[in-house]
């Protein structure tokens, strides 16, 4: 009969290879598990609620920041003074290093 198929629209806790292997130990051989993740414009994939920065302190003010604003920052494109103002008193959270430039200026940089 046809394949049906299983779509993983998010990473969790079960991989799509516990899955594949879960279904194939059961001989259940007409399903295709295939991974559709969504992302945002700035590729950021989407995750799991319990994974976002505000899930466990919703009452904390929150920003996320574009890397094409900050990533590199040169001389030529300094920091206003809004900027500055809000880094001191901001602690920043960077998954993947790409927002070192601002370390000097965040209250605490992680």
């Amino acid at each position: 009969h046809a394949s049906r198929s299983i779509a993983i629209l998010r990473h969790g806790a079960v991989s799509s290879v516990q899955i594949r292997d879960c279904l194939a130990s059961h001989n259940i051989t007409s399903y295709d598990v295939t991974t559709q993740i969504k992302t945002t414009a700035e590729t950021v994939s989407n995750i799991a609620p319990g994974q976002t920065i505000r899930h466990y302190s919703p009452n904390v003010p929150s920003t996320l920041l574009s890397t094409r604003r900050f990533e590199g920052l040169s001389s030529s494109e300094p920091l206003s003074n809004d900027e500055i103002t809000i880094l001191k008193t901001s602690v920043v959270l960077d998954y993947g290093k790409r927002l070192s430039s601002l370390q000097p200026h965040c209250l605490s940089y992680r």
